[in-house]
């Protein structure tokens, strides 16, 4: 026998045979038990959440690729057949990013990938590094936050159906477990959000040029993350709902049905109420973005018309839209003397009194609805609503209804000069549903908690019994426990049961409808469902031809052709200069008509149309130069009583230019590209005014005359990219050829008879003897012209002046009596003398006649 010491140091006999020892049996090995939650998982359930998330970030994507689609095809239609890519290129270039830049292709790719992360409430920020930036990341540009909320909702239902069909064979779990799971897919969603839209950013760098830049244009970040991660996560649990085992209620919901009775059922009702007011508003809004902005604004309708029910759901129900701006919007709105800032409410906002009544009558009518649904879905038992606590449930929906609008009706965008060297000026503004907008909602829930009371039953009993099913919560089985989630057999529907059961509404019982009184109903729908489209067409077809046919286009086309053929005189019809008549002359057919290199072709760039104005930008060509220029319309009554008929009132500042012709004294004719216009008699000096269309205009100077002449024809070249150009003509009256030779032939004849003149010092002659002793001691003067002066005519614009370069030359020959003794006779001896000849004198024209002035030499 073997001892082994007990516990307390003592031996003890073992038990077994000889030679053996007894070993103590080996205790328990460790089992790693795995979480109730999560032994619940196979690879269905993982797989199926996963690929439902991929599914619904998939369809997001179509969608938000359709939605570009329709927005470039909007804005190409518009203008005038540009493309998607094209358009994209003339952004680029205007931007100044070359084509070494982002290729088209790659922005088209990446442009629904960032309208996604956009819907998520990412802000879509385009990030600058420059030598002047500051930051290893570069200075924020520009950015604008804004979320196209069709296509969150084409997500969530997209996750919501895939996750039921996917999942549809897999074993049902439990509640926690369902929200495990749920988590895991909007985990999967909002990773492909946020990585997707960082990876395909778009991204450009230019670091060899002389200004290196870099810049980067994405919308991933955190906010988009989270919650696409909630959207997800909500979604995949309401499609797992019906996989759930059957749970007991717990304190949680024994609370909630005490505290806020049948709020399990109530989610429907602000649903009801927002898609009954918003489907006719967004309808609306349709309309009329095809009437007033054409293709391109009812084409981008699925970018903004849910934003812009929301922001109308507000004002609709006496809530309103805050604004602000800030930096340099505020100061450039301050300077138009607008509001910067503030609450706007339906009332001032500008519409038609008739839109403001819609929208209010389309809020009141929602409210009945809602109220319908919510009697419908909740306990209508006398303790149920005795208690003061079932006027609570929908109050407290509602306000969180209203906080959950004012965050995602928020649309903001701000931009920093500064990051492109404009110095530091920085613009921001933002516009949303004002912040006590839960609070207006949170009495409207009242209101439609007091409507479902007293209102809505004789509501619900005009309402089809099919309609009141559709409408009402789940019936729950008899046979469910208490506490626990019954599934129906067909529908798959559930129901939480709580301790005490939920009443639902019973509507009274009527007479089943005949077949006669079916068919007329039936009819009714159709006839209405018929006329809506009929409406929805006729808009449309408004619309389109309200830009083609009946565009303010056609007059600035009207204009422009006429321009273009030659008709001056009709292009003054569509677009009048306001001139004075006389200032029209070269607005003349025959002169514009003759005209080189006038405009030869046009195009309309763009239409933008704002109520009862218009502007209409268009591309002229004169001699192979392309000039934009701009016009704008008012609406001047209707063309069938139907289509807005537009006029020209400004515009073309390229094409009507002003000329100014420097017309001589008493001219009263001037010949223009060879026809003859009469003109009334100018002063001297005066400049007369015309306005001409662009081309190049032979102005012929006036008839002059024998000694006067006004120049050669000029060429007076108006061009239309250089509106601002001076464009004048100058005829001034000059001296012909035969001014001087008359002139001097004057001046010589003058001389000539000067010299026939048998004296010393002939009279109002240029030249003459003065002798020195007595008079009567010289006779016989014989003057002899040697040669004539070398004459120069100065012209100083207002005279003519003969004047003497070197003088001529005359030689006198006469007897003088040398004798000097009176007492002695005579002694009579020939002799001879010369002189300088000069004539300066100023020179007389009257038509045909020339003198000369002479006073000087009296």
């Amino acid at each position: 026998m073997h001892e082994r010491p007990d516990d307390h140091g003592h031996s003890a006999p073992s038990v077994g045979g000889a030679g053996t020892e007894r070993t103590a049996p080996a205790p328990d090995a460790p089992q790693i038990s795995t979480p109730q939650w999560l032994s619940a998982f196979t690879a269905t359930h993982w797989a199926g959440a996963a690929l439902a998330a991929v599914g619904a970030y998939a369809s997001m994507l179509i969608c938000a690729a359709l939605m570009l689609v329709m927005a470039f095809a909007g804005a190409a239609l518009s203008a005038d057949g540009a493309t998607p890519s094209e358009i994209i290129d003339d952004a680029a270039s205007s931007s100044g990013i070359g084509e070494d830049g982002p290729s088209a292709a790659w922005t088209l790719f990446s442009l629904p990938i960032q309208v996604v992360s956009m819907a998520f409430f990412g802000r879509l920020t385009l990030l600058l590094k420059t030598p002047l930036g500051q930051g290893p990341n570069g200075v924020e540009a520009f950015s604008i936050l804004f979320s196209p909320l069709l296509i969150v909702a084409v997500g969530a239902l997209a996750l919501y159906f895939l996750g039921r069909r996917l999942l549809r064979t897999a074993t049902p779990v439990g509640a926690a477990s369902t929200w495990i799971l749920s988590l895991a897919g909007g985990l999967v969603l909002a990773l492909l959000v946020v990585v997707l839209a960082s990876i395909f950013a778009i991204r450009y760098s230019d670091d060899a040029s002389s200004y290196p830049m870099s810049l980067s244009v994405e919308a991933a970040s955190a906010p988009p993350f989270f919650l696409a991660w909630l959207t997800g996560t909500l979604a995949l649990a309401s499609a797992l709902a019906s996989k759930s085992r059957p749970r007991r209620a717990g304190t949680i919901s024994t609370l909630r049905e005490q505290f806020l009775p049948s709020s399990g059922r109530v989610l429907p009702v602000p649903l009801v109420h927002l898609a009954v007011f918003g489907l006719p508003m967004a309808v609306g809004l349709i309309i009329v973005a095809f009437v007033e902005g054409g293709f391109a604004g009812g084409l981008s309708t699925p970018f903004w018309v849910p934003a812009m029910v929301l922001w109308f759901f507000s004002w609709g129900h006496l809530s309103g839209m805050s604004a602000n701006a800030g930096g340099g919007a505020r100061e450039l709105l301050a300077w138009a003397d607008v509001p910067n800032g503030g609450t706007f409410y339906l009332w001032g906002t500008g519409l038609p009194g008739w839109v403001v009544a819609i929208v209010l009558v389309l809020a009141a009518v929602s409210m009945l609805a809602a109220s319908a649904v919510w009697l419908l879905r909740r306990d209508v038992s006398p303790a149920a609503l005795a208690r003061p606590t079932s006027w609570i449930t929908l109050p407290v929906v509602y306000f969180l209804f209203g906080l959950l609008v004012t965050a995602i009706g928020r649309t903001a965008v701000s931009a920093n000069a500064g990051a492109i060297g404009l110095g530091g000026a920085t613009a921001a503004g933002s516009v949303h549903p004002a912040g006590w907008t839960c609070i207006v909602l949170l009495a409207v829930g009242l209101v439609v908690e007091a409507l479902s009371r007293y209102v809505a039953p004789a509501l619900v009993s005009a309402l089809p019994a099919g309609l009141i099913s559709r409408l009402g919560a789940p019936a729950r089985s008899a046979a469910t426990p208490e506490g626990y989630t019954a599934r129906t057999e067909r529908t798959g529907a559930t129901a939480t049961t709580s301790s005490a059961p939920v009443q639902k509404y019973v509507a009274a019982e009527r007479e089943p409808m005949s077949a006669a009184t079916r068919k007329r109903i039936r009819a009714a729908l159709i006839v209405g469902g018929s006329l809506v489209v009929l409406v929805v067409a006729a808009a449309v077809t408004y619309s389109i031809l309200s830009r083609t046919a009946f565009s303010p286009s056609k007059q600035v086309e009207s204009y422009l052709q006429s321009v273009v053929d030659g008709r001056s005189t009709d292009a003054v019809q569509s677009l009048d200069p306001n001139v004075p008549t006389d200032q029209r002359l070269l607005l003349n057919d025959a002169v514009y008509g003759a005209a080189v290199h006038p405009v030869t072709a046009y195009t309309i760039q763009d239409v933008t149309v704002d109520g009862s104005t218009a502007s209409v930008s268009a591309e002229i060509t004169q001699d192979a130069v392309s000039t934009p220029v701009h016009f704008t319309l008012v609406q001047d009554g209707r063309q069938a009583g139907v289509f807005k008929d537009w006029r020209l009132e400004n515009g073309g500042s390229a094409l009507y230019q002003s000329v100014s012709v420097d017309i001589p004294a008493g001219a009263t004719e001037l010949t223009v590209n060879g026809q003859q216009l009469q003109l009334a008699a100018a002063s001297p000096g005066e400049s007369v005014e015309f306005v001409a269309l662009p081309g190049d205009y032979a102005i012929a100077p006036p008839a002059g005359g024998k000694y006067v002449s006004f120049g050669g024809e000029q060429t007076l070249r108006i061009r239309a990219d250089d509106p601002g150009a001076t464009h004048s003509v100058a005829f001034t009256a000059s001296p012909t050829d035969a001014v001087r030779e008359d002139a001097i032939a004057a001046a010589n004849a003058m001389i000539d008879a000067c010299a026939a003149k048998a004296e010393f010092a002939p009279e109002d002659c240029p030249f003459g003897y003065t002798y020195y002793n007595d008079e009567e001691d010289y006779r016989n003067p014989v003057w002899t012209v040697d040669s004539y002066p070398t004459y120069t005519v100065d012209d100083s614009g207002s005279s003519l002046y003969l004047s003497t370069d070197d003088p001529g030359k005359v030689t006198l020959t006469y007897e003088n009596n040398t004798e000097w003794d009176d007492d002695e006779p005579a002694d009579w001896e020939s002799e001879d003398t010369s002189d300088t000849v000069y004539v300066s004198a100023p020179i007389a024209v009257d038509g045909d006649s020339l003198s000369l002035d002479l006073s000087s030499f009296r």
